[in-house]
């Protein structure tokens, strides 16, 4: 266990005020910018903490509501250059995000710009509750990237969506955009009001989205750490193989896009490697693991964020894997995996506990049921 837990991305939620009010929103978004959220004073003053205080800074995040509704979210970004961050920016895709803020993200340096796609026109316009949205958003990305900006697509995968997943695979090959960052569905926030997928309905999702990795497709996972594993089974096995979701998923894609999953060639080794660690400041400056773990382990109002890392019992807990319960605690995978502690949290009150979504059974466990 690492004596100190170092986060590898910070998200600010800079307000949660918003031009979208999507039925999934985790932040609960709000129309205009709350009069109790972060100033650009206090911001400043996180951002210089983290560079003066903390040994190994991360990568940080402007998310929201709509980051770019914060009244002084231009003087935050000039901050950041200033400080030399490295930063991306998660803006909604609409009327805000103009031309002029992404050549204005672009001259202060922003590393990425991530926007959200959750499902073909109709899908993705009833989740951001706006018609047109989906259309928008793809004319958005195309302009982002053609300035050359590292462009990342974010999905949140839900019950209502699962099957949208090649669809949303095609149009990312068809914008030549290679970054997808996948959400699971965590009931918290307007997402109490929609139902996530089933654990057996995740082992096919996170095999199709391995897939995919092979194919040469960057994916990262939220709240499914437990891709590491299928990832590890699949190349000691050799093939890919999966249930009824699986062949539809593959079915679907090959329609769209002429890929066969199926016929990739499995890498032959794994490299090892360690969960992306995460942090998460609300608007209000309360400190968390991430946007969907919404126990709060201090306020960076109330003191420094260095101070609260170290002395967060909760940051200890879920670094050391021997802290774990159920079968995540005699999990073989559980150090590369872990299990998703927001949804354990969520879902049975005790965030050690093991991830309800995860459908793998370890041998001790299957032996204790025999």
């Amino acid at each position: 266990m690492e004596r100190e837990y170092s986060p590898d991305l910070l998200f600010i939620e800079l307000t949660k005020a918003c031009d979208y009010s999507c039925i999934h929103c985790r932040a609960s978004s709000i129309s205009e910018v709350s009069p109790d959220e972060m100033k650009g004073y206090e911001i400043r003053k996180l951002l210089e903490n983290l560079t003066s205080s903390m040994e190994r800074i991360p990568h940080v995040i402007f998310t929201g509501g709509n980051p770019l509704l914060h009244p002084d979210f231009s003087s935050i970004l000039m901050d950041a250059a200033r400080l030399r961050l490295g930063f991306s920016v998660s803006p909604a895709a609409g009327d805000f995000l103009t031309v002029d803020q992404i050549f204005k993200m672009e001259e202060y340096g922003v590393g990425s710009i991530s926007l959200s796609l959750d499902g073909t026109p109709s899908t993705h316009d009833h989740i951001r509750n706006r018609k047109g949205s989906f259309r928008k958003t793809v004319e958005l990305a195309n302009l982002i990237k053609s300035e050359g900006i590292r462009t990342q697509i974010n999905t949140t995968i839900m019950e209502r969506n699962i099957m949208d997943l090649p669809f949303i695979f095609h149009t990312l090959r068809e914008l030549g955009i290679n970054i997808w960052e996948l959400f699971f569905l965590i009931k918290t926030g307007r997402g109490l009001g929609e139902e996530p997928i089933s654990a057996q309905e995740m082992e096919d999702v996170l095999k199709y989205l391995y897939m995919l990795k092979v194919a040469g497709f960057s994916i990262r996972t939220v709240e499914a750490p437990e891709i590491s594993r299928i990832e590890i089974e699949t190349i000691r096995k050799g093939y890919m193989e999966g249930g009824t979701l699986l062949n539809a998923l593959a079915v679907e894609t090959r329609k769209l896009t002429g890929l066969d999953i199926f016929d990739l060639e499995i890498p032959e080794q794994y490299n090892p490697r360690r969960r992306i660690r995460t942090l998460f400041i609300s608007s209000t400056g309360d400190v968390s693991v991430s946007g969907l773990f919404s126990l709060s382990i201090g306020n960076v109002r109330e003191q420094n964020l260095i101070d609260i890392i170290r002395t967060s019992h909760v940051l200890k807990d879920i670094s050391d894997s021997g802290r774990l319960l159920g079968k995540c605690s005699s999990c073989e995978f559980n150090g590369v995996c872990g299990g998703s502690r927001a949804r354990a949290y969520i879902e049975t009150g005790n965030f050690l506990e093991s991830d309800p979504s995860c459908a793998y059974l370890p041998p001790n466990t299957i032996r204790e049921i025999r």
